[in-house]
């Protein structure tokens, strides 16, 4: 496995004076030629579609692509893409629905990863027209109601062959600010690609560590609870409690995340 850090430039000398250091000692930066911003997301995504493309996409089966405030839990991403399936603790509950409860069910496993792309899904999500919000989207930009379904920026996987397809789209499809409607929404749908849900990438906030070692992503996360995140997700001598003996998924697993 490898790690890369996706970077545009800065106008501080100081700044890439470190990034120049960083790379030369751990190899683990990929730096191109635009102002890195929230608005250039989409540009660095695709910089990471076309480095994996010219560098390694014989050698690699997955690749995932996260923020850099979300704590990726490796163990349990490796389990599931190798075609298991993650214990579920009792803190960790409330984030499936029933029909992808994995203690019961192994509807969710990677059995075939061809074509997989995977993460939070929104469903039916509608343009911002709001000029001050972060994600606002010009109709000049994208006129149409809805977006196409698409996965949470904050992180997803994908396999080799999805990436290609992925890749080639977007060359072919004019770009759009928002990083990851344009590549898991908008590209994956004129690619053929159904982007799939997993209640193991998280988009609720939680502090409680027994529910982190039963996730593959938690966002957003500081430094500090990261490192504090891996130190328990690591530490084997720790245990984290089952649901209730007494446990009824029917009764408390109720709510849906489906897409039409």
């Amino acid at each position: 496995m490898k790690v890369i850090f996706l970077l545009g430039v800065t106008t501080s000398n100081e700044t890439q004076g470190q990034i120049v250091a960083e790379s030369e000692q751990y190899g683990d930066i990929v730096q191109e030629n635009f102002i890195d911003s929230y608005n250039n997301l989409t540009l660095k995504t695709v910089m990471l579609l076309k480095w994996v493309t010219n560098n390694c996409i014989d050698r690699v089966r997955f690749v995932m692509k996260c923020d850099d405030d979300v704590f990726v839990n490796v163990p349990n991403l490796l389990h599931i893409l190798l075609g298991g399936i993650v214990p579920v603790y009792n803190d960790t509950l409330s984030f499936y629905d029933l029909a992808n409860f994995l203690a019961t069910r192994k509807k969710t496993a990677v059995l075939d990863p061809r074509h997989l792309l995977m993460g939070f899904l929104f469903c039916r999500a509608k343009p911002i027209a709001d000029v001050t919000s972060k994600w606002y989207s010009p109709i000049y930009m994208y006129s149409g109601t809805t977006y196409p379904n698409y996965l949470s920026g904050t992180g997803y996987v994908m396999s080799a062959d999805t990436l290609t397809l992925l890749y080639n789209t977007s060359l072919r499809t004019p770009l759009f600010h928002l990083e990851d409607v344009f590549l898991t929404g908008i590209c994956a749908n004129r690619a053929g690609l159904k982007p799939r849900h997993s209640p193991l990438f998280t988009y609720t906030v939680v502090k409680n560590l027994c529910a982190i070692r039963g996730m593959i992503t938690q966002h957003p996360l500081s430094p500090d609870d990261i490192k504090r995140a891996y130190d328990f997700v690591t530490n084997t001598t720790l245990r984290c409690p089952g649901p209730d003996a007494q446990f009824n998924s029917k009764k408390v697993l109720g709510r849906s995340k489906m897409c039409k």
